[in-house]
This record gives structure tokens, sequence and C-alpha cells, in this order.
């Protein structure tokens, strides 16, 4: 059975090599550090994109692969993207 983690992200920078660099929000509160992913940013809707958006990162990791490198397990992860629902229409914090 595939394992699916579920994170709420927020947009920190863009990073060069179309990768965006994203805040996890369940580590943001860490008095020790913060978890940031760099995600494709053509995996992220375009009005998704600015920072300090927010949405939800879905990674499903394939049941039954073997990975011998880091790479290799890295790249066989299915990424989605799905949108907040949000008042603001861009997916914001309202306390930010």
């Amino acid at each position: 059975m595939p394992r699916i983690i579920r994170e709420c992200v927020q947009v920190v920078e863009p990073l060069p090599g179309n990768h965006t660099k994203v805040l996890v929000e369940s580590d943001k509160e860490s008095a020790v550090s913060e978890t940031h992913w760099n995600i494709p940013t053509d995996a992220i809707p375009v009005h998704l994109r600015p920072t300090g958006s927010r949405f939800v990162v879905v990674l499903e990791e394939p049941s039954g692969l073997p990975a011998s490198t880091v790479a290799q397990l890295q790249g066989s992860w299915k990424l989605t993207i799905v949108e907040l629902p949000t008042t603001e229409g861009r997916g914001k914090r309202e306390d930010a």
C-alpha cells in the first residue's frame, strides 16, 4: 500500500532550476528548526506561486519500488497540489 503524506505549505521563494522553496507549516512553530521543501515550480498552479501563498502538497510513495539512491526515490513520488479554500482568493494566511 502506498504511503501518502499531506502537508500544508507556504511559498518562501523561487529558486534557480525551476524549483520553489516552501515552508512546511507543521514545523513552522518549531524553536529548533523549520522544514523546507524544494518542489518543481511547474507543479504549482500559476496563481499559487507568489511568495506567501499557501496550499497542500500531497506526496504519494509508490509501493514496492526499491530505490538505490535518494534521487531515484525522490523522483518516484507522485506530487499533487491541492488549493486551500480562502476568502482572499490566493491562499494567503489571514494572520500573515
